[in-house]
């Protein structure tokens, strides 16, 4: 099985978290400024932080999902991890070209 870079993937993976990250940073320092007050605004403001990061997780576990062969276009619905462990790369192998592309990404966690 051949190995080949495939970095836009991950390029677009963490630029996709950037644009989640900045929206749910802003709310939080909304709530964080209104802290104490526990008025209705607050209590929006938790609400629809708490829906955010709900969707951002389900939508980031949807986009790693997701991924294509760029030489065949075949959809490779799960990644290939050996042992799921903090720093295993993210890689997908396509049956079709025998290709594992690389993404640059890596499984998070804790060590």
């Amino acid at each position: 099985m051949e190995r080949r870079p495939y970095p836009e993937f991950g390029k677009k993976y963490m630029v996709g978290n950037l644009f989640l990250f900045i929206p749910l940073a802003g709310l939080f320092y909304l709530m964080w400024r209104r802290w104490g007050n526990f008025d209705p605004v607050f209590f929006l403001l938790l609400v629809l932080f708490a829906v955010g990061v709900i969707l951002g997780l389900v939508w980031n576990r949807r986009r790693l999902k997701r991924f294509r062969c760029p030489r065949y276009g075949l959809s490779i619905p799960a990644p290939v991890i050996e042992e799921r462990t903090c720093g295993e790369p993210i890689d997908y192998h396509c049956p079709a070209c025998d290709i594992a592309w690389e993404t640059g990404l890596r499984e998070g966690g804790v060590e």
